[in-house]
């Protein structure tokens, strides 16, 4: 078993930064849920999953005062919700967390600290997952414009492991993450929200100069209630062994029921529209052609592997072309076998986009 012991930590700190960029101030306040104060209570239980609800309490500064050199000495309260939930058949673990915002000039955060001794982690991007060096906690101050980015960009997951364990933070709409590297271990930052005011300042420590136009922002304040969906997977190995792309399509797209009155249908009672295999295949896009009936179906290979793919669409197949994603130029004929499926091969991380005539 792995085991990740005081993770899940809400990490609150000043910005006095800009819609650009975070800056910190000279002398940080850092207030964190480590050793403060929280509740826990079973919210939900059946034979299926179980559901913790966690309430957190910090007392967070007002504001930056009005000079922008501290955090306010002016209190307000703040009140963090976690509703995590354990699956009887599942290793992932999944968190809704709900935030009361009444605070300004501050960012939050939630903290993943691991014992994973590694000098690297894994973000995925556009059609892409990329490999990205870890840094320390500290600030290289070797800069002419701007600091060097310590935060990075994600689409879905960021997946941390060594030679034994991993951990792997899928989430929904939120694109900013950090890995520090630390004493004990990896620690891993997801972004919740950023509050500041301006659109572009002149006065940060992590940037010379302004960005944009220097325009006040209210609304980016952030003020109001926000609802977060996170979740977290223990592994064995990395995330490519672990096939952590599906477990993140799924997490990002579940399945929706819909309920129909009871009538007569030309469809089976189970039926995919595309069947595609295998499962680090991604099927990225499904629509009707731009220039008449025809179906688009884009897929790229999220591994770093020469992959063969069988492709099946619920109807039978006229003609299939390998086509550019402008879904006419490079077009090229693919041959369908007796049972109406498609053979491709995927390069490392190859994009292809087919057109179908059904």
């Amino acid at each position: 078993n792995i085991i990740v012991k005081n993770t899940h930590i809400f990490e609150d700190t000043e910005d006095a930064g800009d819609e650009y960029n975070f800056s910190p101030i000279k002398q940080p306040q850092v207030l964190t849920t480590r050793n403060g104060k929280f509740s826990v209570s079973l919210f939900e239980k059946n034979s299926l999953f179980a559901t913790l609800k966690l309430d957190f309490y910090l007392l967070i500064p007002e504001s930056l005062n009005e000079d922008r050199s501290a955090r306010s000495k002016n209190l307000v309260s703040f009140l963090i919700e976690s509703y995590v939930t354990i699956f009887s058949n599942s290793n992932v673990v999944k968190f809704r967390t709900i935030v009361y915002n009444n605070a300004k000039d501050h960012r939050l955060r939630v903290l993943f600290p691991t014992d994973i001794n590694s000098s690297f982690f894994f973000t995925d991007g556009n059609f892409d997952v990329i490999k990205r060096k870890a840094v320390s906690d500290i600030i290289n101050d070797n800069w002419e414009v701007e600091t060097p980015p310590r935060v990075v960009p994600q689409k879905t997951f960021l997946s941390m492991n060594d030679k034994n364990k991993g951990i792997t933070i899928i989430s929904y709409g939120l694109p900013e993450v950090e890995v520090i590297k630390a004493e004990k271990g990896l620690i891993g930052a997801i972004t919740l929200l950023r509050c500041v005011g301006w659109l572009s300042r002149s006065d940060l420590l992590t940037r010379r100069g302004h960005a944009g136009p220097p325009i006040e922002v209210p609304d980016a304040q952030c003020l109001g209630t926000h609802e977060f969906h996170y979740a977290v997977i223990l592994h064995k190995g990395g995330w490519e062994r672990n096939q952590i792309y599906k477990y993140a399509q799924e997490f990002i797209t579940p399945l929706k029921g819909i309920a129909t009155t009871h009538h007569q249908a030309e469809l089976p009672w189970r039926m995919s529209f595309v069947e595609v295999e295998p499962n680090c295949i991604i099927l990225s896009a499904i629509k009707k052609a731009e220039n008449n009936n025809d179906v688009i179906l884009r897929f790229w290979n999220t591994t770093s592997k020469k992959v063969l793919s069988k492709i099946k669409f619920y109807k039978n197949i006229k003609q299939a072309e390998l086509v550019g994603m402008d879904e006419i130029h490079q077009r090229k004929k693919i041959k369908l076998n007796s049972k109406n499926e498609l053979s491709l091969y995927f390069e490392p991380f190859k994009i292809k986009t087919i057109r179908i005539s059904l």
